[in-house]
């Protein structure tokens, strides 16, 4: 499995400065940065709906070095995929996600840093249109890579 070189995930803190107990939220942006047309499974991804709760995001206290996640739970998955699961992006495109991540016990005055890590569970090089029921039941010319965002830097008030 190797990281995904067509998509870039970049995240960035809404409130950079959030009070102690609150969520954190970030907006998430997928970039297309091959030549062509991507369809891909947003499922345990950044564009997930519920990408908050599903593990992705790493928050690291800079001064204890201690990795947080937040409340997380696991999905059991209706297959094959709906095509409400499926995000095109045009080579050159972006798709945004807004994130909320809750049940963090983050301390007031530390600095923390956040990144988002995992796996697109499938990737097709083709518009949307031409993934067919079928490639969806059997997973079929999906690819499966890692993606990894940028570090950004939240300092707790």
């Amino acid at each position: 499995m190797a990281m995904s070189p067509a998509l870039q995930v970049v995240i960035a803190a809404r409130v950079p400065n959030p009070p102690a107990g609150d969520s954190l939220n970030l907006q998430v942006t997928v970039r297309n940065i091959a030549d062509h047309t991507i369809t891909l499974l947003n499922w345990d991804s950044p564009l997930d709906p519920d990408a908050g709760m599903l593990g992705i995001f790493y928050i690291t206290d800079k001064e204890s070095g201690e990795i947080t996640q937040g409340l997380t739970v696991n999905f059991a998955r209706l297959l094959p995929p709906t095509a409400d699961s499926l995000v095109e992006i045009a080579d050159g495109g972006t798709v945004e996600n807004s994130v909320q991540i809750q049940g963090l016990d983050l301390v007031s005055g530390r600095a923390y840093e956040v990144e988002a890590k995992g796996k697109w569970k499938g990737l097709w090089d083709l518009p949307l249109s031409d993934v067919t029921r079928d490639m969806l039941e059997t997973m079929r010319g999906a690819s499966t890579e890692e993606f990894m965002s940028n570090k950004i830097a939240v300092k707790v008030e």
